[in-house]
């Protein structure tokens, strides 16, 4: 049953891990000093604290998705078929789906079965959202645990929700969608349930431009801010949707590391996303073992993380991320990563 994770996304290795990023309101901002140059453009490293929130003893396999209630605690998507409920203080419990047991069943608690739910977010009333992959659509789960079918493929309205591996929410409670190979492009979702189609088109590819026209390569995040903005994480990209257009914000085709400005900077194959009130957006540069911040303006700052792969708590040039995919932001600023490799839950403060 893994064969389609597999085929995804090869630079995880064997094994593909999908994130999604959900905005629970924003970092207010800080100044940063200490800038340097690197990439093309003037960045500025940020003080920060990693620490580790849930230990590796109970995510089996690696946690994937994450996403915050209103009461801050954390949602977390797992290959195990299941979705675990994190306090703020780090305890563990199960939360819906029947862990070793795959399947696409509706129900409450461990009756509900997933089959690839990687992708979650969370809207102002609790409820969260799930993109299962295997199950080809979008769950829902309201608060009491109870998944019910939110949408899945309609061709009678030309909706294709085709394993769906990127979900984002905004304000509004609009949901974002994006599937695997860019073929789909991104799909919109109102909070009654009626999809339509936002950006990109067949075949996949990398294209800006108008939304109808634009190719995307390979969505592996999404994040959607306050003014209606969805930002994507296509390839070694990030790119933005606004007013009907396609643009890209940083990044470029190669994969590598540098902080910079626009296409002066780059990405290793960067996966969930989030986004602040200020419209910063932050990025689990999965390959690079990072965390990223691109401003509004395309600016690429590194958060934390030396490149090496490991579990080092610390300040933000000490310590270690193994393949972060997701992460999401709470009301006081606070990150908090999918941390798959290690297997843990990494808080990051800023100072």
């Amino acid at each position: 049953m893994r064969t389609n994770i597999i085929c995804g996304l090869a630079f995880i290795g064997s094994i593909l891990i999908f994130f999604v990023a959900c905005s629970k309101g924003g970092y207010s901002g800080s100044t940063y000093g200490g800038g340097t140059t690197t990439g093309g453009g003037t960045t500025n490293t940020p003080s920060v604290s990693v620490s580790t929130l849930a230990n590796a003893n109970v995510f089996n396999p690696g946690p994937t998705g994450i996403a915050l209630d209103a009461q801050g605690n954390i949602y977390v998507s797992s290959n195990n078929y299941l979705i675990y409920k994190v306090t703020p203080v780090g305890t563990v419990s199960n939360y819906v789906g029947k862990p070793g047991t795959a399947g696409c069943g509706n129900g409450t608690g461990d009756t509900a079965t997933f089959t690839d739910p990687f992708a979650i977010c969370t809207d102002a009333q609790n409820n969260i959202y799930v993109a299962d992959i295997g199950c080809m659509g979008i769950k829902k789960v309201s608060p009491g645990a109870v998944a019910t079918t939110f949408i899945a493929t309609n061709p009678a309205n030309n909706i294709t929700i085709d394993g769906p591996q990127a979900i984002a929410i905004d304000p509004q409670g609009n949901i974002y969608s994006a599937d695997p190979m860019g073929q789909d492009g991104i799909t919109m979702v109102t909070p009654g349930g009626t999809g339509s189609h936002l950006a990109g088109t067949s075949p996949s590819g990398y294209k800006d431009g108008g939304a109808a026209s634009a190719e995307f390569l390979g969505p592996t995040g999404l994040a959607a801010d306050g003014q209606g903005n969805v930002y994507v994480a296509d390839g070694n990209r990030i790119r933005k949707i606004s007013g009907g257009q396609v643009s890209t914000l940083a990044g470029s085709q190669t994969a590598g590391f540098a902080d910079g400005t626009g296409t002066s900077a780059a990405f290793g194959g960067p996966m969930g996303l989030c986004v602040d009130s200020k419209g910063n957006i932050y990025v689990a540069d999965t390959d690079n073992n990072r965390i990223r911040m691109v401003t509004p303006a395309g600016v690429v700052t590194t958060i934390a993380g030396t490149g090496t792969a490991g579990t080092t708590d610390g300040g933000s040039s000490s310590a270690q991320f193994n393949k972060p995919t997701n992460l999401c932001i709470d009301g006081q600023g606070n990150l908090y990563t999918a941390d798959f490799g290690s297997g843990l839950i990494r808080k990051i403060t800023f100072n």
